[in-house]
C-alpha cells in the first residue's frame, strides 16, 4: 500500500509540474507577444549566426553556474523533470511548426508568436536546461535518455526558432554570354556558388511558353541540366533554392537578362540530425 501511495503521489506531482510548465510557457509567450515592440526594437529575434549562438551558450553557462552553486526551493522547482519536459515540449511544437512551414504560416497571430515570443521561450529553456544539467549530471547513468532528448530538442529549436532569419539570401543577374559562379546579397557582398548558371539564348533552345526562361545549371563543365522556369517555379540544386525574381524590369527583358533569387538554409543538416536524435532518444526513453 505504501508503494502504491508513493506512485500516486509521484504521478500527482508530475501532473502538477506539467500544468505549471504549461502555465509558465503560456505566460512567457504572452509576455513576448506584449513586449514585441520593445524586443523588435533591440532586434532580439533577428539575431543571426554567430550572435544568436553566443546568447544561447551564455544562457546555458549561467544556468550551469546557478545550478551548481546555488541551492534553493525555486531552483529545485525549476529543475523538475516534468516541468522542464513540458516547457521543452511546447518549444518543440513551435520549432516543428517552423520546420514544416519555413516560409511562415498564413495566420498572422501564430506567425507573430513564432518570432519573438518563441525566441524568448527558447532563451529561457536554454537557461533552465543549464540548471537541469547541473542538477542531474551526477545521475546521468539513470537519466541519460532524458538528457539526450533535451540536447536534441535544444539543437532542433536552435536550427529552427533561433535561425529563422539565418540563411543565405542572394541575387544573381544572368545572361546568355557566359556562365556565372557568383551572387551578391543585400549588402553588396559576393559569394561563390558550388555551381554555375547561364541563360540560354533563343537560337540555342526554343520555349513554347514565352513567359518561360530556359536556364542551364552547371554542376561541372560537362555535367549540366537545362531547366524551363517561369516566375513561380523553383529549382533545387546542392541545397540551394533558385527562383526567377518576381520583379523583372522591362529593360532586362530587352537586353535578354534575368534576375534570380537564391536561398540556402545553412542549418538544414542540424535540423534533420537533431530531429533524428530526438526521435531515437524518445524511443529509447519509452523502451527503457
Amino acid at each position: 500500500m505504501d508503494i502504491m501511495k508513493d506512485i500516486d503521489m509521484e504521478q500527482g506531482s508530475g501532473l502538477r509540474a506539467m500544468g505549471q510548465g504549461i502555465i509558465v510557457a503560456l505566460c512567457i509567450l504572452v509576455l513576448g507577444y506584449v513586449l514585441n515592440p520593445f524586443f523588435g526594437a533591440v532586434g532580439l529575434a533577428r539575431l543571426s549566426w554567430p550572435n544568436n549562438l553566443y546568447l544561447l551558450i551564455l544562457m546555458v553557462a549561467i544556468g550551469l553556474i546557478v545550478g551548481f552553486v546555488y541551492r534553493s526551493p525555486l531552483l529545485n522547482w525549476m529543475a523538475r523533470g516534468y516541468f522542464v519536459t513540458t516547457l521543452s515540449g511546447i518549444l518543440g511544437l513551435g520549432a516543428l511548426t517552423v520546420f514544416i512551414w519555413p516560409s511562415g504560416v498564413t495566420n498572422s497571430v501564430v506567425q507573430e508568436l513564432l518570432m519573438t515570443p518563441f525566441f524568448l521561450l527558447l532563451v529561457i529553456v536554454y537557461f533552465i536546461g543549464g540548471i537541469y544539467f547541473a542538477r542531474n549530471i551526477v545521475q546521468i547513468k539513470h537519466r541519460w535518455t532524458r538528457l539526450l532528448m533535451l540536447i536534441a530538442l535544444l539543437g532542433f529549436s536552435y536550427s529552427t526558432v533561433a535561425s529563422q532569419r539565418d540563411y543565405y539570401s542572394l541575387n544573381m543577374r544572368i545572361g546568355s554570354e557566359r556562365a556565372l559562379f557568383e551572387a551578391d546579397d543585400a549588402y553588396g557582398s559576393y559569394y561563390r556558388l558550388p555551381f554555375a548558371i547561364k541563360l540560354l539564348a533563343d537560337e540555342e533552345v526554343t520555349s513554347k511558353n514565352t513567359e518561360e526562361q530556359v536556364i542551364r545549371f552547371f554542376k561541372t563543365v560537362s555535367d549540366y541540366e537545362d531547366v524551363r522556369m517561369a516566375a513561380n517555379d523553383e529549382y533545387r540544386l546542392k541545397g540551394w533554392k533558385v527562383k526567377i525574381s518576381s520583379d523583372q524590369p522591362g529593360v532586362l527583358q530587352e537586353k535578354k537578362l534575368v534576375d534570380l533569387d537564391l536561398v540556402f538554409d545553412r542549418w538544414m543538416e542540424l535540423k534533420y540530425i537533431s530531429l533524428l536524435v530526438l526521435l531515437v532518444a524518445l524511443l529509447l526513453r519509452v523502451k527503457y
